[in-house]
């Protein structure tokens, strides 16, 4: 498996998504349409040699796709149910597992809607001031595209200015737009740590 599956995983789970939804597939291939999800790289029990990552019999890994449109995972969903198993990489000798959406099955496995997360956000900065710290880890290369450079650095105006894209592209809940930017202006990098 190449160390950085994410892009496998992608062309796995479209083929997969495609069996009962091909619509939707065929919007999500066009280059204008916003993705309304993420995948990360396997993660688990993997041994990196070179530029690829072995995978040795009986280990368990694993991936987070993360969704941010209703439609997009009600289609999801369904299909887990009609196919009675999640999408997995073109490797036969993977065995799907089960498919987790809450914390209680795996730490990163969580369903929340927009609503949830605005009013947890209300009720937790009405009973305290929001923290002055955040620490942030990503488990996986993170690139942003600005003026068609990439650049491989989270910095806070391409982290949280992507969120709030994301956030009102998806979100029945529209930010202020002029404020969220003024907050991320105000956020600055304390220490980072970078490891390949």
């Amino acid at each position: 498996m190449p160390r950085y599956s994410a892009r496998v995983l992608h062309a796995s789970f479209l083929r997969w998504l495609e069996r009962d939804h091909p619509e939707l597939v065929a919007q999500l291939h066009d280059a204008n349409h916003p993705r309304p999800y993420t995948l990360s790289n396997l993660q688990g029990e993997l041994t990196p040699q070179g530029e690829r990552m072995r995978i040795a019999a009986g280990a368990t890994v694993w991936f987070r796709l993360t969704a941010m449109e209703e439609f997009f995972l009600q289609c999801v969903f369904d299909a887990i149910e009609k196919q009675q198993t999640g999408p997995q990489p073109d490797d036969r000798r993977l065995v799907p597992g089960p498919v987790y959406h809450s914390i209680d099955q795996h730490p990163w496995a969580d369903l929340s809607s927009f609503a949830q997360i605005a009013q947890t956000v209300a009720r937790e900065s009405s009973n305290q001031p929001l923290r002055q710290h955040v620490t942030l880890r990503f488990h996986s290369p993170t690139c942003f595209v600005e003026n068609k450079q990439a650049l491989p650095l989270p910095e806070p105006r391409h982290v949280f200015g992507y969120l709030l894209n994301k956030w009102q592209l998806a979100s029945p809940f529209a930010l202020p737009v002029e404020e969220v930017q003024h907050f991320v202006e105000s956020i600055h990098v304390s220490h980072a740590k970078i490891e390949t």
